[in-house]
């Protein structure tokens, strides 16, 4: 199962500009398919994301198909944040 960065604090999950399978371009949920690969990359995102205000990323596995969803409810659009919480229900708020 895939690992992506969660907030929390606020059960953010972490979005950004990635590049595709074909080379494109969009805006989704950052993931890595081993924790090895996870645990090696999370700290150059990390320190820009964790803040004062107690704001801890941690990595955080989910199934494939929810990782699927949250990337369908950003819309491929910047301005929009993806929340999972501890029920497994995916919210998001620009």
């Amino acid at each position: 199962m895939p690992f992506v960065l969660k907030n929390t604090r606020t059960d953010e999950i972490f979005a950004c500009p990635l590049i595709n399978n074909y080379g494109f371009p969009f805006y989704g949920v950052k993931f890595w398919e081993a924790i090895e690969e996870a645990e090696a990359e999370k700290e150059q995102y990390r320190m820009n994301l964790e803040s004062d205000q107690g704001e801890i990323w941690i990595l955080y596995e989910v199934e494939e198909r929810i990782l699927k969803l949250m990337n369908v409810r950003l819309q491929n659009h910047p301005k929009n944040r993806v929340f999972l919480d501890s029920a497994g229900r995916i919210t998001v708020k620009n």
